[in-house]
């Protein structure tokens, strides 16, 4: 029915829109000092499985292929973000060093 479509639509945009922050926050945690980029790339098995799991949860269908649309750019918004966060760091050491 139309409910089922539109809440369909609702909820894949806003977990779209939600996993599009998670390069956001790593970077801020970055900056603050709560984490490092060796510590981002070394939890990425974690990532994988946990963004799978939330890819399942959000998704409001049952076929794997609408998981994957949300836990393969989860994944590598994370992998974006750790790297951003490692270009900081080494801008701040060669800024440092200067």
């Amino acid at each position: 029915s139309i409910d089922q479509y539109f809440e369909f639509v609702l909820v894949l945009m806003l977990s779209t829109g939600l996993s599009f922050q998670v390069p956001v926050i790593q970077v801020m945690l970055g900056q603050l000092g709560v984490v490092s980029s060796e510590q981002m790339f070394s939890l990425w098995r974690y990532v994988v499985v946990g963004s799978t799991v939330v890819a399942a949860v959000l998704t409001p269908s049952t076929d794997p292929f609408t998981q994957a649309l949300l836990a393969i750019p989860l994944v590598g918004l994370y992998f974006g973000g750790a790297a951003a966060v490692r270009a900081i760091e080494q801008s701040r050491e060669a800024s440092a060093r200067a």
